[in-house]
């Protein structure tokens, strides 16, 4: 099984899960576990999301250079960053937890916090598997192992006793400790015996420096996927944010081709710039491109004709005014989609801080626009306030790749075609 198959599978693990758990709690219910989960991510996000760049280019490198010993130095400094970060950001966290009143959402979140830890150090090891170009075993434990075993763990909880928030977030963080425990193995069988037998030593300072645009970048990235839940859970009632989940849900499945995409080409994407390979980067991007919109194209036609059907069957008609906000949301992805992977091509070209810049103007228009738009038109205006910043965040960063390296993204490669030569 390939890296794209696995992760078309699970992303079927993915929308399967979301639909029992929407199905079998409830709108409101849904809504808690979604805006605790959301918490969570972006908590873990701001502890690891600098070091899955970081370490998957200095992994390469090192090996390229054979330097063994910072391959040892960044991992153990990685995983003393997580531990620190996690400890530091549960005890933020428990203090807004504590002023909770009910006793539910108290729970749900107290319950969250085992997970911090957990995918953080998830995030290191993925990120070196990957390095070492294990792309399916980096894969195997978070993108089969935990799905898997969480939407199991779901079946059995649900025909044992009633499904609640609480009960579904502990048994997220029970599969995320056995996938966490899979992949460590994974990593240790899979170590050349060279970087094992090597020393450790130290480019710290060199470290932080590349890590902190990395950070900024995944985190801004992250709240401009999920501010709109953020938002809702906070102005609105948790029930909106569980039927925004839904439509949220739903409209991944456009942009899953981009996933697939990203997650298989990064490290390639980052090869051909270091070896200064721009004709084959823009034949990778054109090649995307092509599958992306081979894929894409029939999901879009399916939802717009019956997509509120669709809802309906799938999800329960408790669920049916997901369907508008469903559609808002699909404009944005297409465009997200079609554009293709302007953000990893910047970063893996080296110009982490220009795409920092672009996504801290698309927070603060994204923010701006739910702060507006929410109270008004509920789950209608988050999804209005998302699309929009996607669409001019993708289009913003497709100007500077073409500025920085005449990389046509997307569509664009395939409009307007030329012959290149390597730069």
């Amino acid at each position: 099984m390939g890296s794209g198959a696995i992760k078309v599978l699970s992303v079927g693990l993915v929308f399967l899960t979301g639909v029992f758990l929407s199905r079998s709690m409830g709108p409101e219910s849904y809504g808690i576990y979604t805006y605790a989960y959301t918490i969570v991510i972006l908590t873990s996000l701001a502890i690891s999301g600098g070091l899955s760049t970081l370490l998957l280019r200095a992994v390469a490198q090192y090996q390229l250079k054979e330097e063994w010993c910072y391959i040892n130095g960044i991992k153990k400094r990685a995983n003393q960053l997580v531990v620190i970060g996690s400890v530091f950001l549960s005890v933020i966290l428990i203090a807004y937890i504590v002023n909770i009143t009910d006793p539910v959402v108290k729970s749900t979140h107290y319950f969250s916090l085992f997970v911090i830890p957990i995918l953080s150090l998830s995030v290191v090891r993925t990120s070196v598997l990957r390095g070492f170009n294990q792309p399916i075993l980096a894969q195997l434990a978070d993108d089969i192992i935990r799905p898997g075993m969480f939407l199991a763990l779901l079946v059995v909880g649900f025909y044992m006793s009633k499904l609640t928030p609480v009960v579904a977030m502990a048994m997220y963080a029970a599969s995320s400790l056995a996938a966490l425990i899979a992949g460590f193995y994974f990593l240790k069988k899979n170590t050349p015996v060279r970087i094992q037998k090597a020393k450790i030593d130290y480019q710290n300072h060199k470290w932080i420096k590349q890590m902190l645009p990395f950070t900024l970048i995944a985190v801004i990235q992250m709240l401009n996927s999920q501010l709109d839940v953020l938002m809702l859970g906070s102005m609105m009632t948790h029930a909106d944010v569980g039927l925004y989940q839904v439509a949220a849900q739903i409209v991944i499945l456009i942009g899953f081709p981009l996933l697939i995409i990203n997650y298989v080409l990064t490290s390639k994407f980052a090869q051909h710039f270091m070896a200064n390979e721009l004709n084959i980067v823009q034949q990778l991007v054109d090649g995307a491109t092509k599958i992306i919109l081979v894929i894409s194209i029939p999901v879009v036609i399916f939802f717009i004709a019956l997509g509120e059907h669709f809802v309906d069957v799938v999800f329960g008609k408790a669920y049916l005014n997901s369907y508008a906000p469903l559609l808002i949301l699909m404009v944005g992805q297409v465009v997200n989609a079609w554009i293709g992977s302007v953000g990893v091509l910047l970063n893996m070209a080296g110009y982490e801080m220009l795409a920092a810049k672009g996504l801290g103007v698309s927070l603060l228009a994204n923010f701006s626009l739910n702060y507006y738009l929410i109270p008004s038109m509920g789950v209608n205006g988050a999804a209005i306030a998302t699309s929009f910043t996607l669409v001019i965040w993708n289009l913003y960063m497709a100007k500077i790749l073409w500025q920085k390296k005449k990389i046509k993204a997307g569509v664009f490669g395939l409009l307007m075609p030329d012959k290149r030569v390597t730069r």
